[in-house]
């Protein structure tokens, strides 16, 4: 009688160590090498409709995770594609079809996480950005009195 519940226990212990290993592995990776130019046009055109990328301009690694990707479609569009190691392979996790100035919030709750990017038009021929960090701000009227929302 002892013998049943000790191949259950140890049957237990065996799945739980195996589910632990399986999850480590499945979330907790290393990322691969990350995909060569023809690779990111070929998933970049298979997965957005539209995007028509033509040419891969750069690669730029916020960190082991995330990669920018600046791309010029067949349009002349100067683009950009954002790139996250997830599930044990490299996604997009968007794609901006202009190459308008950005903020890219990698980590929500970690304000160091946060990278300004941009791929804009030579063409356009800019010489400055001017970042001007202002907090979100508002206000609020009731009975005919105006007061700030941030209070």
């Amino acid at each position: 009688m002892k013998k049943p519940k000790l191949t259950i226990f140890i049957g237990l212990i065996i799945a739980t160590l195996l589910s632990i290993v399986c999850a480590y592995w499945f979330f907790f990776s290393k990322p691969t090498t990350f995909l060569t130019d023809e690779q990111l046009l070929e998933e970049l055109n298979s997965t957005f409709k539209g995007v028509d990328a033509k040419t891969i301009q750069d690669k730029i690694f916020i960190d082991d995770h995330h990669v920018v990707v600046p791309f010029v479609s067949t349009e002349n569009e100067y683009s950009l594609s954002y790139w996250e190691w997830k599930m044990r392979k490299w996604q997009v996790a968007t794609i901006e079809n202009s190459g308008e100035l950005r903020l890219w919030k990698i980590d929500q709750s970690d304000p160091s996480s946060y990278q300004f990017v941009w791929n804009i038009h030579p063409e356009d021929q800019l010489s400055t950005i001017s970042i001007y960090l202002i907090r979100e701000r508002g206000f609020i009227i009731s009975d005919e009195e105006e007061q700030d929302s941030q209070e």
